[in-house]
């Protein structure tokens, strides 16, 4: 079963924080350093007459967009969250043929994928927020195998980490799911996206 790493790495940006090994800071930290010039636009398939700084300010705005018209909800469903999450992936992150969700029976265990990518290549579970806990960690019943299966509840990051495990060709998956603010902040905060990558013995979170 692989562990939640206590490690993170500090690569001097805010707005991200490095945790396991699917992706290294070195890798992170040199994206970041990437020159914005012509070349580098090229590369990321950035339109004709429009630079990297153009395309990063731009696909920010529009997942800062659907944040706040999200944050604005009171108490979202979880198929408000779930069409928060489509939309953030498909228009500011570039994912196609999102589907989903999608109940997948193996081996006696029920897993139930929230949305897919690449024909069910990369799964993607997505958690409503809590009012009293953290949606991470928080195992719930519809998570869980049907019919009172060997596993009766799981956690949003245990199910996708079974899953990917179940699957050898499944290489990495998503997680979105919030906690609760901090006394008196007022608003609820969104969980950091995890990867999970699978394969026995990963150090990734759990």
């Amino acid at each position: 079963m692989a562990r939640h790493l206590k490690r993170a790495a500090n690569i001097g940006l805010t707005a991200v924080s490095i945790e396991g090994g699917l992706i290294s800071p070195d890798q992170v930290a040199a994206i970041a350093a990437t020159a914005p010039d012509q070349k580098a636009a090229a590369e990321y398939g950035c339109p004709k007459g429009t630079n990297l700084r153009d395309e990063i300010t731009r696909y920010f705005r529009i997942g800062q967009a659907h944040w706040q018209a999200y944050a604005r909800l009171a108490a979202p469903t979880e198929v408000q969250t779930t069409a928060f999450v489509k939309s953030l992936l498909e228009e500011a992150f570039g994912f196609e043929g999102l589907h989903g969700p999608n109940v997948h029976q193996q081996d006696g265990h029920t897993y139930s994928i929230t949305l897919e990518a690449k024909g069910g290549r990369v799964p993607i579970v997505v958690a409503a927020p809590l009012s009293e806990a953290d949606a991470f960690t928080k195992s719930l019943s519809h998570l869980g195998d049907d019919h009172g299966g060997t596993i009766p509840r799981r956690s949003p990051s245990v199910l996708l980490q079974d899953w990917l495990n179940a699957n050898s060709e499944f290489l990495w998956g998503l997680v979105f799911c919030w906690r609760p603010p901090p006394p008196h902040a007022g608003q609820r905060q969104l969980h950091p996206p995890n990867l999970y990558r699978s394969g026995p013995g990963r150090d990734f979170p759990r």
